[in-house]
């Protein structure tokens, strides 16, 4: 058997299974792929009468089904060396109906995306009207009608934190990581729900994570050296704040806190617009206590 008979044979072969799924797009896309490698071929004799045989076999089972009746009520004819012919004419069948599921289809992403919008405003409504449980429940019902909606996650998260409720935000930014592991976002929106809530070594874990996948920048080095400092993990704050000195030698913000934390670390004498190490030395200005840090009672003034 030739390379080239074989391969319409299979293709015949999946057009014909494709009929059995009623898949109408798949069993036409297949018959074309057969017909277009049975025009201008060179097979003859026995295996172009097998080959025959089963195209004919295929196109019986096409037309019996239902909407290929209402197109062609007598059926599909195939004669030998009309290959090109039949090959148009399912063709342009196979372009039509895919045309046609394409607009069933965006009319039904229309639909839900309209159906989400309506949930999302009603849920919003709910939190104007400070009730959260209600506001939650349609939360919920949308992230589990949608799961393919990638910003979903992030979008509900972030009504929640701006309503002030930061621990329901952050099982959505959670599982905005999970959902689209390049967003940062999900991330930087976690660091504000921890701090609000007072949880600084959470917030800090995510700022680090936040630099291990995405890459550090002025601004993270930045909340890093703010979460230390309200922790007085002097060391740490000052490694984190002398690197946004590095990206940004004029970040006010920075040589502000490093007037209270150089200092702890080096002594009275301290000028952070002067030149200064790139990190402290090890053991110095660390926190004493292993405990969990949480904003403390007396927290030092950050001068900002």
């Amino acid at each position: 058997m030739s390379a080239s008979a074989k391969t319409v044979k299979e293709f015949i072969a999946r057009a014909k299974s494709y009929i059995q799924r009623n898949d109408y797009l798949r069993t036409l896309k297949a018959l074309c792929q057969a017909l277009e490698l049975l025009h201008g071929s060179q097979i003859f004799g026995r295996e172009r009468f097998e080959v025959n045989v089963l195209l004919d076999e295929a196109l019986r089972d096409l037309s019996g089904m239902k909407q290929i009746k209402r197109v062609f009520p007598q059926g599909i004819q195939y004669q030998k060396g009309q290959e090109k012919t039949l090959w148009r004419t399912l063709k342009r069948m196979h372009d039509k109906l895919e045309a046609a599921l394409e607009k069933v289809r965006m009319e039904q992403i229309r639909a839900q995306k309209m159906g989400l919008d309506e949930m999302l405003i009603k849920a919003q409504e709910f939190l104007a009207k400070k009730e959260p449980l209600e506001a939650r429940k349609l939360f919920r019902k949308a992230s589990e009608m949608f799961p393919d909606e990638k910003n979903l996650p992030v979008d509900i998260g972030n009504r929640l934190m701006m309503a002030g409720l930061f621990l329901e935000a952050l099982e959505y930014f959670k599982r905005g990581q999970e959902v689209d592991t390049t967003d940062p976002r999900p991330y930087q929106f976690s660091i504000l729900c921890y701090e609000a809530v007072g949880e600084l070594d959470k917030a800090e874990e995510v700022v680090k994570e936040t630099v291990r996948r995405f890459g550090g920048n002025e601004s993270l080095y930045l909340r890093m050296g703010k979460l230390a400092t309200q922790k007085r993990s002097w060391s740490e704050a000052y490694d984190s704040l002398a690197q946004v000195l590095q990206f940004n030698p004029t970040n006010q913000e920075a040589l502000k806190l490093l007037k209270q934390v150089g200092p702890r670390i080096f002594g009275a004498g301290f000028d952070p617009t002067q030149t200064i190490p790139e990190k402290a030395p090890k053991g110095a200005g660390g926190q004493s206590s292993s405990a969990p840090a949480r904003a403390p009672s007396a927290p030092i003034k950050l001068d900002l």
